[in-house]
């Protein structure tokens, strides 16, 4: 019996280091096959990654173009020019600006901001927004001081702005209003076309384009033309670009909040119904004759700064 009894022993040894191989083998094969499932997760992310990566990338250039499209379409418009109409002549010049230190936002809001214009812009005798006709257009009414003894110019004008992306984009033409008439010591001026693009070159730079195609309507004489497209109008982008850098202080002390160009619901302006508006064509004004007045008699505030 006892041999009978050692011989069982033998065999539930053996059983037992059987079950034991088995478990071990199905503990490694556990083992193997979680190892196997983190370095599948692992991969999964890598790739998830690479796609968010090329996505990213891929929306990076998709934005460049859309940028370089759109100051493209701008450009071509108003043929990269600045365009003056005097005489039936149209004398062109590119208008260009690089603001280091002034961001595209604060010279948007400088272009916007009525108040602080008085503050800067000495060619300008009057400015006041007649009325709004959707969040971002309204009318509005601008009077120009010109060299002596020319007439001074004024214009109303309908103008909207849209924001794109970090660049911003301002725009006006001249319309007729019924309550704003030409008046009496004024020469009613034409903007068929007037253009502001700003783009952003970073956190602290922008340029700024202007571009524009107005009838002053006058005979005036050539060096008018001369004067106005290469010392005025350049002297004007610099004025803007220097009242852009001193912007941010002077509005932290003037109702820094309100920007109705950015926030419509602060706008307070009346509304103007499309129906009491036209365009305003240039041979529908008095057309004056400034041809004689000679360059010696002339005089203006633009030419001292």
């Amino acid at each position: 019996m006892e041999g009978g009894r050692g011989g069982w022993r033998r065999t539930e040894e053996k059983e037992d280091r059987r079950e034991g191989q088995k478990r071990r083998k199905i503990e490694d094969g556990g083992g193997q096959r979680k190892i196997n499932k983190d370095e599948g997760g692992q991969k999964r992310t890598e790739e998830v990654g690479r796609r968010m990566d090329k996505d990213r990338r891929e929306g990076q250039r998709r934005t460049e173009e859309d940028r370089r499209r759109r100051r493209k379409i701008l450009l071509s418009t108003a043929s990269a020019a600045f365009h003056f109409l005097f005489c039936n002549e149209l004398v062109e010049t590119e208008m260009r600006i690089v603001c280091k230190d002034v961001t595209a936002e604060t010279l948007y809001d400088v272009l916007h901001d009525t108040s602080y214009r008085r503050k800067w812009d000495t060619n300008m005798i009057d400015t006041y927004d007649i009325g709004r006709l959707t969040v971002n257009a309204d009318v509005g009414y601008y009077s120009w001081r010109c060299p002596t003894p020319l007439k001074n110019r004024d214009f109303v004008t309908m103008r909207s702005w849209l924001p794109l992306g970090s660049d911003y984009l301002i725009i006006n033409c001249s319309v007729k209003h019924p309550q704003h008439p030409p008046k009496k010591d004024y020469v009613r001026a034409v903007s068929l076309l007037t253009g502001y693009l700003i783009q952003s070159n970073g956190a602290t730079s922008s340029t700024l384009y202007y571009l524009t195609q107005m009838d002053p309507r006058g005979s005036l004489p050539k060096w008018v033309v001369n004067r106005v497209s290469q010392f005025v109008a350049p002297k004007a982008m610099r004025k803007i670009y220097k009242a852009s850098v001193k912007y941010p202080e002077w509005k932290r002390k003037h109702n820094p909040a309100l920007k109705p160009w950015m926030f419509p619901e602060q706008n307070t302006l009346p509304c103007v119904r499309v129906s009491e508006l036209t365009l305003q064509r240039a041979d529908s004004l008095d057309n004056i004759d400034e041809s004689s007045v000679h360059e010696g008699k002339t005089h203006s505030e633009d030419e001292d700064t």
